[in-house]
């Protein structure tokens, strides 16, 4: 089963950061990116804000991808990233 907090995710910027944020009631925030406290360019931190926020939406998606190409190099991709993403042991945790 997933336990992240569900989507959507949302970016917003505010006084030189960035967060991420599930529009709930509580508005939890997802994660945050300072602009002055990364190395990489504004566009670059843009990107993987946007990249974050999706999370959740890839992370369905992907999971609805490996059930149908469960074996060969694909299905092997697949499930690897999905273990990497949710820290389970085993895809079948997942459901």
């Amino acid at each position: 089963m997933l336990k992240h907090t569900p989507a959507p995710w949302i970016v917003r910027k505010r006084q030189g950061q960035t967060f991420i944020y599930a529009p709930t009631a509580e508005r939890i925030v997802v994660s945050s990116l300072r602009d002055g406290w990364n190395p990489a360019a504004p566009e670059e931190l843009d990107a993987n804000a946007h990249l974050i926020a999706a999370a959740p939406e890839l992370l369905e998606a992907l999971l609805a991808c490996y059930l149908h190409v469960r074996g060969g190099p694909d299905g092997e991709k697949a499930k690897a990233a999905l273990l990497k993403a949710t820290g389970a042991e085993r895809v079948s945790d997942l459901f």
